[in-house]
């Protein structure tokens, strides 16, 4: 791999630590994997290598990638001992999360900490029910106390402790991720005996800020003033308004600054055209400075009250039931053997506190590789610091893309990390060339950010270290332009990769008729509209290296809040034929299938009611309709159904419907006996086997989904029995925990990327991917901003706030207002909120391949001034790009709408639409119905006319047949016809098994053991990896596997040095006189003597004739044939293998 400048030296650099900042799609864990391979081949073993992720997913593909790669150089190199040795030493490699890794490292040093060494993992059920156990225990004997009757009155409201418990949690949380969560309660406590001063410079701190923005935004404004001529007195205004920010930045404290008092602005008359450009701005300047005097005034008041040693006093009383909880909540954990991710992370920190501890494990790793840096907390970063020797350690990561504060993410230590290696603490290294998005995205990217993106307004500088590139001479920068890479002849000519599409909405013009079609529902028909407009617009696709037509699972929908859009989305692009699935807010529980399995365990456990039994009834599992139960109610009125229905059983008129609810009710108790015999989770897969309902579910659309929320039901059933040893009654008692927590056992399963379907997901979840077609929706939503609404206001340097509530006991009024501290950490973390949000979209526009599209709506009240303090207090996603946007060369039809932004040049081609809402509902085409009744009541009877319109025929009808673009196994596979597979059918469809044995073809190490029991441990393997299921992994037979390997084709393969596996193509072909765009995958080809030989598998049922049935499959390699022609100019000998009877058949 030809790798650039900056990458070769994030390779090769030794001496000292590294923090790589890698930019969205360069390729940082690329950079990453050869690091640790150029390291291996120097000598350094892999198992002296730490290598910490923050999921379980990557640090899976990161040892995965490490094994593809030393086979691929083991193959190249076969007489390398070191690398032989390397590929032993990466099985006991530590690649892992910080929690897996730490929790390792504890049951190695469990006696230093008297734990147990065999704990467990706690999940959120489970440990919120010991909380609450803990609260209990806590609160009943918090008496002695002191100062609690006025903590009590601070947060207590209508007699109920719950705010107090939320505030014991809440503050639990917070200590948790410091080393010393003692000592933090301390260093809290204190800043409330110091007078307040920390509270104080912070708020003054913040105030010099955005008056020096304030101050830059009135200079940008005096150029306009004098534009505005006339009598406006914009000119005077302008002076007036600089004077004031100069005032206010030269006063010393918040008296002196609420003690100005501005005259009143000089009215301004709406005369002049350019008098309306200034007016907006002037606005956002004067409303600035009035808020910021404002709330000095409130300060300098605050001041003068006595609330501190009150507050004091609250605080101890507070801190002091936080460390009960804590020493209660942990001995609860340790009776039972079980700790939560954060008391690992604890642990381990006091762990490293022991000199032997800590001596022994800094050198036990050479090395030191860190994944999403930017993404680290305080208490990650301590135990870092204890593990390494301050010159081995690589970090990687982009604070540009740290989107993680609800998960305590601090990037913060991303930026003082950058800040100490750029004084000599270590060496900086920048990647910036994306790989991931072609030019005319970039460029539409760096257009944005580098215009509002700066540290004095959103705490990062996007800088020329930022600004992504792409890779001078590739498809990125060739795209569109004569030298295009497109291999095709005749290239499609993408569009233009970079679009905003903007929805006009005015409420008031929307006639009655259209009254459901609210703001968030009309967007949502407009980006389905586009994305049918979208599906005739060519992409280029980098993996085919050619320009092709999207499919639907080429298109994410990427929202800020995915949950909200949902329904609305749901609704519409149902109503516009547009298949979409949305990620799944809610977890496993809240799945119909995992539901249906729930109530049926409980009436297999005895505790099923009514809403229960009915709803397993309905289900393919009790295989009753509506009327049937209607039926058995309507001849027992009284009681629950279900002893209606045993009432009804016992009836002469039952009939069929009677027997069958006998043998419904025997099948319950003969469950029943199984769950005191069974594990818990064999009786739950034998109720999919004996029901037929997984595979059931697998039939239906959507089926691997359905099927995994199945499976991981089973599988948390096992380790709840194996963690709690309880009962099928115990495991429905915690399932029953979770829902009422509002949350869930674990998250529902997600789509396959092969899907055809358009997806809906929070761009949160897309963190890491990337799309071929990406629409940013829903940028003109406002954030949510509820978190500095908070009564609790908690932060790393400014400790906790709250809003003072106590009795006046002379007049028994409560006393209510705001405090200082909580004032001062609200404000810095409504900061930190737009900053992140910022950094938010940054991730949502760098998702995209080759389309990128942002919507928003506008209404006839937007404004857009693009003063700095306006970004740094923005309230949308569009209030950050439309300063922006409307400075791009192509946004002439915006500057129209919304005056006063110059031209500047850059930012690339874009497209600008604005689609009247109006409009967009009354396009609807008119029925054919609808014609004819205008016709007749026209007086039109002669309708010969309309028979003629609609009869004609076109000239070319058998083109109209074919698509521009086919699979191959379109135009010469048979077709499989999706049918509904009844409860009876055990095995998967053909195509399903077809899936299984491609997979582990691709999969397979044909370099290492292919003997059948060598073949067998590796597909064991591909279950570990989580590549099969334990259920699939059994259905693929390693006898079939291995006996291809015996054959004279397999023996050829494994002998030669270049094999090619899961290749894709794409090739013009004629079909009945058009040009086709076919694309494929070959199953595997390799060359031998100058020549290519393909392979293609087939899972075909066996039949007496295996020769015929393989000629049915000619056409097919006849056509992989001319495409291994077209990439590698090679001819080619087809072979097909049947995995059904192990038989080869040469067929080109």
């Amino acid at each position: 791999m030809q790798w650039t400048e900056m990458q070769k030296r994030a390779i090769e650099a030794r001496g000292s630590s590294l923090l790589v900042s890698a930019a969205a799609g360069s390729g940082k864990t690329t950079v990453m994997v050869e690091r640790i391979l150029s390291l291996a081949l120097e000598g350094v073993p892999l198992d002296r290598m730490l290598i910490v992720t923050f999921t379980r997913a990557a640090a899976s593909s990161m040892r995965e990638k490490l094994t593809r790669e030393l086979e691929r150089r083991m193959q190249a190199q076969p007489q390398n001992t070191m690398l032989r040795r390397q590929s032993e030493a990466l099985r006991r490699a530590d690649i892992s999360t910080y929690s897996s890794f730490l929790a390792n490292v504890l049951r190695q040093y469990y006696y230093l900490l008297d734990i147990p060494p065999d704990f467990k993992i706690l999940d959120q059920a489970r440990l919120a029910r010991l909380q609450d156990e803990a609260l209990e225990n806590v609160l009943e004997q918090a008496e002695d106390i002191p100062f609690l009757e006025d903590l009590y009155r601070l947060l207590v409201k209508g007699g109920k402790d719950k705010s107090l418990c939320d505030a014991i949690l809440l503050i639990y949380g917070h200590i948790s991720i410091f080393p010393y969560p003692q000592k933090r309660l301390e260093e809290m406590l204190k800043d409330y005996s110091s007078g307040g001063e920390i509270w104080i410079n912070a708020e003054r701190r913040r105030m010099q800020d955005e008056l020096i923005c304030l101050r830059e935004d009135a200079d940008a404004l005096k150029p306009l003033a004098a534009q505005v001529g006339g009598k406006n007195n914009c000119e005077q205004v302008a002076e007036y308004d600089a004077q004031l920010i100069e005032a206010l930045l030269a006063a010393e404290n918040f008296e002196e600054m609420a003690a100005l008092k501005p005259s009143p602005y000089m009215s301004l008359r709406i005369k002049d055209g350019f008098s309306g450009v200034f007016r907006p701005r002037h606005e956002v300047i004067k409303s600035a400075v009035q808020g910021i005097m404002a709330q000095a005034g409130e300060y300098a008041q605050l001041l003068k009250y006595d609330d501190l040693p009150y507050l004091r006093g609250c605080m101890e009383a507070l801190f002091e039931l936080v460390r009960r909880f804590s020493d209660t909540l942990f001995q609860l954990k340790l009776e039972e053997g079980s700790f939560y991710f954060s008391d690992i992370d604890c642990l381990s920190a006091r762990l490293l506190d022991n000199e032997q501890a800590a001596y022994e494990l800094k050198n036990r790793y050479d090395y030191i590789f860190v994944d999403e840096y930017q993404d680290n907390n305080k208490l990650q970063e301590h135990i870092l610091s204890r593990l390494t020797r301050g010159d081995n350690i690589f970090y990687v990561g982009d604070v540009k893309q740290s989107i993680y504060r609800f998960r305590n993410a601090d990037p913060s230590i991303f930026i003082k990390r950058e800040r100490a290696f750029g004084a000599g603490g270590g060496e900086n290294i920048y990647l910036n060339n994306n790989f991931r998005s072609c030019g005319g995205i970039l460029d539409f990217v760096n257009f944005i950010f580098e215009r509002i993106m700066k540290r004095e307004t959103l705490g990062l500088e996007y800088d020329v270290n930022a600004s992504l590139r792409p890779l001078m001479g590739s498809w990125q920068s060739l795209l569109g332009t004569e030298e295009c890479s497109c291999s095709l002849e005749d290239c499609l000519k993408p569009a233009v990769p970079a679009e905003v599409m903007l929805l006009d909405y005015d409420e008031q013009d929307m006639p009655e008729e259209f009254e459901q079609y609210k703001k968030q529902k009309l967007e949502a028909l407009a980006v389905a509209r586009r994305i049918k407009e979208i599906m005739d617009e060519p992409i280029y696709d980098p993996a085919m290296k050619c320009c092709r037509m999207p499919q639907l699972r080429d298109i994410v929908i990427l929202a800020r809040s995915a949950n909200e859009l949902a329904g609305a989305y749901q609704e519409v692009f149902k109503s516009e034929g547009i298949p979409l699935y949305t990620e799944p807010q809610a977890g496993l529980l809240s799945s119909h299938e995992a539901g249906i399995i729930t109530s049926l365990l409980s009436l297999i456990a005895g505790s099923g009611e009514d809403e229960a039994l009915l709803a397993v009834l309905l289900s393919p599992i009790g295989g009753f309709n509506e009327n049937e139960l209607a039926l058995v109610r309507s001849y027992v009125k009284d009681g629950s159904f279900s002893q209606a229905a045993e009432q009804f059983m016992d009836m002469t008129e039952s009939g069929g419907i009677g027997q069958r609810l006998h043998e419904f009710f025997a099948k319950i108790e003969s469950w029943n006996f199984l769950s005191y015999v069974l594990p818990l989770e064999q009786l739950i897969w034998r109720i999919y086997e004996e029901t037929g309902y997984y595979y059931y579910v697998s039939a239906l659309p959507m089926g691997q989904v359905r099927a995994e929320n199945l499976r991981q039901l089973a599988r948390r059933a096992g380790e709840y029995m194996l963690l709690s040893g309880e009962s099928l009654s115990g495991f429905l008692s915690y399932l029953e925990f979770g829902r009422k927590l509002g949350g869930d056992i674990e998250e529902g399963a997600t789509l396959g990327e092969k899907d055809d379907v358009v997806r809906l997901m929070t761009i949160h979840k897309s963190k890491g991917l990337e799309f071929p077609i990406c629409l940013l929706v829903s940028c003109g939503q406002a954030f949510n901003k509820n978190e500095a609404r908070q009564n609790i206001q908690l932060d790393s340097e400014l400790g906790i706030g709250v809003k003072l509530r106590r009795l006046d006991k002379e007049t028994g009024v409560f006393e209510v207002r705001q405090s200082m501290a909580r004032a001062a950490i609200a404000a810095k973390k409504a900061e930190e909120g737009v900053a992140e949000e910022a950094r938010l979209l940054y991730v949502g526009m760098t998702r995209a391949i080759s389309r990128l599209i942002v919507c928003g709506t506008i209404t006839p009240k937007s404004q857009f001034t693009g003063g700095k303090y306006s970004i740094a207090h923005a309230d949308s996603f569009l209030e950050f790009i439309m300063p922006a946007l409307l400075r791009h060369p192509d946004a002439e039809i915006l500057r129209e709408r919304f005056e006063g932004f110059n031209r500047e040049p850059g930012g690339g081609r874009i497209k600008i639409s604005i689609r009247d809402a109006h409009s967009l509902v009354e396009e609807k085409e008119e029925p054919v119905s609808e014609l004819l009744q205008n016709a007749l009541k026209e007086g039109k009877r002669d309708i010969s006319y309309l028979e003629e319109r609609f009869s004609r025929r076109y000239a070319l009808e058998a083109a109209t047949r074919l698509r521009s673009k086919r699979a191959v196994t379109e135009l010469f596979g048979d077709r499989e016809v999706p049918l509904r597979r009844p409860s009876f059918m055990r095995e998967l469809s053909g195509a399903q098994m077809g899936n299984l044995y491609h997979t582990a073809m691709e999969r397979l190490d044909i370099r290492g053991d292919v003997s059948v029991r060598g073949i067998s441990a590796q597909l064991d393997g591909m279950v570990d990896k989580g590549i099969f299921t334990p259920e699939e992994r059994a259905l693929v037979k390693p006898e079939k596997l291995a006996a291809f390997f015996e054959g004279e084709i397999g023996k050829r393969l494994l002998n030669a040095n270049k094999v090619y596996r899961e290749e894709p193509f794409c090739i013009w072909v004629e079909q009945e006189g058009e040009r086709v765009l076919v694309q494929g995958v070959i199953d595997c080809y390799f060359i031998e003597d100058g020549h290519a030989v393909l392979i293609d598998y087939k899972t075909d049922s066996a039949a007496a004739d295996s020769e015929k049935t393989a000629q049915r499959h000619r056409p097919q390699l006849e056509m992989y044939a001319l495409a291994i022609k077209e990439i590698t100019g090679l001819n080619a000998e087809g072979w097909l293998y049947m995995f059904s009877d192990t038989s080869f058949h040469k067929l080109v």
